[in-house]
């Protein structure tokens, strides 16, 4: 799946940007908000880019203003039509002997006084864009996740 010309504009457009793989499925989802109608509403557009992934069978990561993320402006600089884009999930890539030690205390009480769910050891996924070019490859570190093993984890099922 190369990188059309059209796929270069909505990625450089996009007023959010949302890594996705699922299952069997991988794709940039670009996101751009329509001027407000009327003070209550607001539409969106929403385009999938279809690209290549591995590490992962179920992840996300998102930008929410990828207009102001300079990795991201440095990586749409680079892109180029037909160029193949893969997204590469690492799954625990920065995680080493302090994340796994690394605890929430439990500590703190919630707003119902209750102590928060203390966790035991971390989890750093991170997200690289690797670039296909003609006879070249280009790789990117697009961001990284630093949390425990739940829902709220980038790599959901590697």
């Amino acid at each position: 799946m190369t990188l059309s010309a059209m796929d270069l504009k909505t990625l450089k457009t996009a007023d959010q940007i949302v890594f996705v793989t699922k299952k069997d499925a991988a794709y940039i989802r670009c996101i751009k908000n329509a001027t407000k109608q009327d003070a209550w509403d607001t539409a969106q557009q929403t385009r999938c880019i279809p690209v290549e992934s591995f590490g992962a069978t179920e992840a996300s990561y998102m930008y929410h203003s990828p207009q102001y993320t300079d990795t991201w402006q440095t990586v749409l600089c680079h892109l180029k039509a037909d160029d193949i884009l893969t997204l590469r999930w690492e799954k625990d890539y920065h995680t080493n002997g302090y994340m796994e030690s690394a605890r929430c205390d439990g500590t703190r009480k919630d707003k119902y006084g209750e102590e928060e769910i203390a966790y035991a050891g971390l989890h750093g996924d991170a997200l690289r864009l690797q670039v296909d070019r003609k006879d070249k490859r280009f790789v990117y570190h697009l961001g990284a996740s630093l949390c425990p093993d739940n829902s709220a984890r980038m790599i959901k099922r590697a």
